[in-house]
């Protein structure tokens, strides 16, 4: 490109009038403004040249992090329709246990129910998958997205941290409860370190009906709020995560 002008300047330099050609000052101001322009012009081709390969290097980035967000935004769909599935399975038994407990005839057969159905246990949620997002927010590469994306990404996240805070909140709530249950009366698992049947029998013989009472209580209803709770706000971030992807990633 640059040969191109160059020869062009030079034509325009052997047309010149003779009167005009022979004239030293006027053929090295020509000469001069001819290099200055070949200067200009090699300086914005080389600008263009760098915009257009950092253009392509910003969407091959761009690219790779959409590609990257979509793939976390398909392992939480799968994640959290892991979790709700477990939730839903087990607010089915807890329901199951509730009617059970609330039929039986005498505390003897209270106290037989608990001591061998009661299960404490429950399905936490493993986390979000945000690695890609709190990447580009810590690197400042979120700029490189769409701002109509940028703004629904970032409502999108800042829901999962305050669901992922919320949840690990109730978690503690729940480990309280429980906790207060097995100071005081003994669980029918795998893992406890005393399963002498007789050395239950101690505990469970001498037990007040009364605490017992207010002690299930408390776990019951905790552990159902637990679902009840978490159910459709895990279902509501599902929604989410699959309106997101549907709208913006599978174009």
């Amino acid at each position: 490109m640059l040969k191109f002008f160059r020869k062009i300047r030079h034509k325009l330099l052997a047309d010149l009038p003779a009167s005009k050609g022979g004239n030293r000052v006027t053929r090295y101001l020509v000469y001069a403004l001819g290099e200055i322009l070949l200067v200009v012009i090699g300086i914005l081709i080389a600008l263009q040249i760098n915009t257009w390969n950092e253009e392509r290097k910003i969407s091959k980035e761009r690219n790779q992090f959409m590609q990257s967000i979509k793939e976390d935004l398909i392992a939480d769909t799968l994640s959290l329709q892991e979790t709700l599935g477990k939730w839903n399975i087990q607010l089915a038994d807890l329901n199951a246990f509730k009617q059970q407990v609330n039929t039986t005839k005498n505390i003897d057969s209270l106290i037989f129910l608990v001591r061998y159905e009661f299960s404490p246990y429950f399905s936490s949620f493993s986390g979000f998958n945000d690695n890609t997002y709190r990447s580009m927010l810590n690197t400042g590469k979120l700029s490189i997205l769409h701002p109509e994306l940028r703004k629904v990404l970032q409502a999108h996240y800042n829901q999962q941290l305050d669901t992922k805070e919320w949840h690990v909140n109730q978690i503690e709530l729940y480990q309280t409860v429980v906790r207060t249950y097995t100071d005081q009366f003994p669980m029918n698992i795998d893992a406890k370190f005393i399963s002498n049947q007789a050395l239950e029998d101690i505990v469970w013989k001498d037990i007040n009906p009364k605490q017992l009472i207010l002690v299930l209580n408390s776990w019951g209803t905790r552990k159902s709020f637990y679902y009840q709770s978490h159910i459709p706000r895990f279902e509501a971030r599902l929604e989410e995560t699959v309106f997101i992807l549907e709208t913006h990633f599978n174009k």
